[in-house]
């Protein structure tokens, strides 16, 4: 009996052995490595003329072309070496480089190369206060930056990656005007830097003007900072609304705009500034035209004032204006003209000007 039984288990025992054996022999999955893979690659370039490698795994020996002339390889072993030449564009580029062992398997493999970098002074226009500064900029940059301005009052270096500018004092003088220049591998830039004294040079009484029919016509106005924001007002009428202008400080330039409100008391009762092309009959209701005052110093009989004359501002598309005219609407009245003149002016008075 006890024969029997361990017979039986040893039946048993081996149908399990034989079963496992199965399941092991089932799940077993066979795995192969590619003959040719890539290991690790710098080939990320910036613009000056590098070398990186590639490194690939491969049994076999390697051969490898380049897509592009700016880019060259050479094999040493299973290290593929790669140059790239100089890149003299702001503009990145990239090359195929294709790799081929005995085997006949092949691998494209990207090369990157980023273009020249140069960043930009952030600002085109600088206010300097009379009693100078010096101004720091960084400005990355992967080739030399020279500098040049067209006056002798601004002096300019490059240190590492900071132009520093340094603006001398003007103590005592009116304002004035210079350009700073800075070149990097044929990209250039400019600065345009003024110095005065706002209080002096911009705020103040003025005639505003121009010519009426060839005969100069003119009215006082006052220029007003307040809060940064320059405004002007009208002498002649103290119930008009100071006019908001605006104000580039770097270029010392006055914009105005047409259609402001002077006054208004309802739908038929206002007066307002515009601006019109005389040439072409056309006048602005809106705010779509404007023209630019750049503030000049001028001198005439010992008298030192500030000057400017008004031009296009460049925003009314097909049409120049070259005028302004402040115009009445009235119940009954409709557009009566108050004031209408061409070729405008600003022309500083008062003690801090020249006198009428």
């Amino acid at each position: 009996m006890k024969a029997r039984q361990y017979s039986l288990l040893s039946f048993l025992f081996s149908i399990f052995l034989l079963a496992l054996s199965s399941c092991d022999s089932s799940d077993t999955v066979e795995t192969t490595e590619p003959s040719l893979s890539i290991v690790k690659s710098d080939l990320l370039f910036d613009s000056s003329a590098r070398t990186g490698s590639v490194e690939l795994k491969s049994s076999t020996s390697l051969a490898v072309t380049s897509s592009s002339s700016w880019c060259t390889t050479r094999v040493e072993g299973n290290v593929v070496y790669v140059s790239v030449d100089e890149n003299d564009s702001f503009d990145g580029r990239t090359a195929i480089i294709t790799v081929l062992n005995a085997d006949d398997n092949s691998l494209d493999i990207p090369v990157q190369q980023r273009g020249m970098v140069i960043e930009q002074i952030p600002e085109s226009s600088h206010y300097v206060l009379p009693a100078g500064e010096v101004i720091k900029y960084t400005v990355r940059h992967e080739k030399p930056i020279t500098t040049s301005a067209n006056v002798d009052w601004i002096h300019a270096q490059v240190i590492d990656d900071t132009i520093q500018v340094t603006v001398d004092s003007n103590i005592g003088g009116w304002i004035r005007r210079g350009v700073l220049t800075y070149e990097c591998a044929g990209y250039s830039h400019t600065l345009d830097i003024s110095q005065y004294d706002i209080q002096k040079d911009v705020v103040g009484t003025y005639l505003f003007g121009g010519d009426s029919g060839g005969t100069p016509l003119a009215t006082r106005v006052e220029l007003i900072m307040r809060d940064n924001q320059l405004f002007m007002h009208f002498l002649r009428n103290e119930n008009w609304a100071e006019m908001p202008l605006g104000f580039d400080r770097g270029r010392g330039i006055i914009t105005f705009s047409s259609g402001f409100m002077l006054y208004q008391t309802g739908s038929s009762d206002y007066d307002a500034f515009y601006i019109y092309d005389s040439n072409a009959g056309r006048i602005s209701t809106g705010n779509i035209a404007t023209l630019t005052a750049e503030l000049t110093h001028r001198s005439a009989e010992g008298d030192e004032f500030t000057y400017a004359l008004l031009r296009d501002g460049g925003t009314w598309s097909g049409y120049h204006p070259n005028g302004f005219l402040i115009r009445a609407s009235r119940s009954g009245v409709v557009n009566t003209s108050i004031m209408q003149v061409t070729s405008p002016f600003l022309l500083q008075i008062g003690p801090l000007g020249m006198e009428d």
